[in-house]
């Protein structure tokens, strides 16, 4: 019984045939198959069965029918891999593990109605932690394995239209700033900034609804677009209507540096 669990682990997932069977396997990888862990991505296969996060698979137990309740999986060492509630083949939440027996993830339902998946780090810190309505993400916020964050993507609260986007650097410090400056003219400001922290350019963006059909970028430069030099004076300013730059105009300036403080 023993060898029999251990060999079910270790198969990868078999491809999805028209009936969409899902079988579960452990991290160790198998040769030419896919497996329940990504690298970059973490212990993911398990997202195949969960409908709320666009996965169609099911899971049938050993006899054949559609998984109900409890489901657990192994390592083969025997710590717990994933233990999820499944109601007719899918999940309705669900933890999976390291096998040093911190947790990977965990999705589950909040009390408004939406869901949140959180993704973590082998040394327990948060990797990702995403807040979903109907499917679709409302807020995403990713770490660093230093716990200081990386990113954050923020919608409002009908998943209309985006409001911020921005990225950080390791130290905490903003590589990227992307936020809605006028909710009814859809226009953004965007600034980005070196590692030092100074000021490289900012400007503002515009919501493209069809308005520069020569590119498919959902935002596109309008108005002025400044650049600075390493002085944080600003070198050159260019103007942009819809996406269309026009010459650009040196700028004579003695503005202190710029940093973000």
């Amino acid at each position: 019984m023993k060898k029999l669990s251990t060999l079910l682990l270790l198969l990868a997932f078999a491809p999805l045939s028209y009936s969409q069977k899902f079988t579960p396997s452990g991290t160790k990888k198998a040769q030419g198959k896919e497996t329940a862990s990504d690298k970059e991505k973490g212990i993911n296969a398990y997202e195949k069965l969960n409908p709320l996060l666009g996965g169609d698979s099911i899971r049938n137990s050993r006899k054949g029918y559609a998984c109900q309740g409890w489901v657990e999986d192994r390592y083969p060492g025997g710590a717990l891999l994933h233990k999820g509630l499944y109601e007719n083949g899918q999940l309705t939440f669900y933890r999976n593990y390291f096998e040093n027996g911190t947790i990977e993830r965990v999705f589950r339902k909040l009390p408004d109605g939406t869901t949140k998946l959180q993704c973590f780090y082998s040394n327990g810190n948060l990797r990702s932690d995403v807040e979903y309505v109907n499917g679709k993400p409302r807020h995403i916020q990713q770490f660093y394995a230093n716990g200081i964050t990386k990113y954050v993507e923020q919608y409002d609260p009908t998943i209309t239209y985006l409001l911020e986007k921005s990225s950080y650097f390791r130290n905490g410090d903003p590589e990227t700033e992307f936020q809605i400056k006028d909710q009814k003219l859809m226009i953004y400001h965007q600034m980005e900034f070196a590692a030092d922290g100074s000021l490289r350019q900012e400007g503002d963006l515009k919501f493209n609804n069809g308005i520069a059909r020569f590119t498919r970028e959902q935002y596109v430069r309008d108005g002025y677009w400044k650049i600075y030099n390493d002085d944080g004076i600003v070198a050159q300013e260019m103007f942009y209507l819809n996406g269309m730059p026009s010459d650009p105009s040196k700028v004579s300036t003695s503005s202190a540096k710029t940093k973000k403080k």
